[in-house]
């Protein structure tokens, strides 16, 4: 049988500057399987402040979610109603912050 390459279809992150200490990707990853979200994946990406719009143009419709950490808290908030919507800790992206329901678990 082939190697079968499976790509999950949702990504989430955890994004600051530094970031290697977060032990988010571990304790998320963990919920995902304990919830069968199998093709669901979550990281630490190193993005600094005058990285994050460029980081935030580059998502496409595989990410359902970020978590942000200092001074990205801050710098996230005059992009709420452009591209993402949340404050603080996280932010989804736009597509989600309609009227419509965020997406659930299955």
């Amino acid at each position: 049988m082939p190697f079968e390459h499976h790509t999950p279809h949702r990504h989430c992150a955890v994004l600051g500057q530094p970031i290697a200490h977060s032990l988010s990707p571990v304790l998320h990853t963990a919920a995902y399987r304990a919830m069968g979200l199998d093709d669901w994946d979550y990281r630490s990406i190193e993005v600094g402040q005058d990285d994050l719009e460029p980081f935030l143009d580059s998502l496409d419709d595989t990410w359902a979610g970020l978590s942000l950490t200092m001074p990205l808290k801050r710098t996230i908030q005059p992009y709420g109603n452009r591209r993402t919507c949340g404050r603080g800790n996280w932010a989804w992206p736009i597509r989600w912050c309609s009227t419509a329901p965020a997406p659930t678990a299955p």
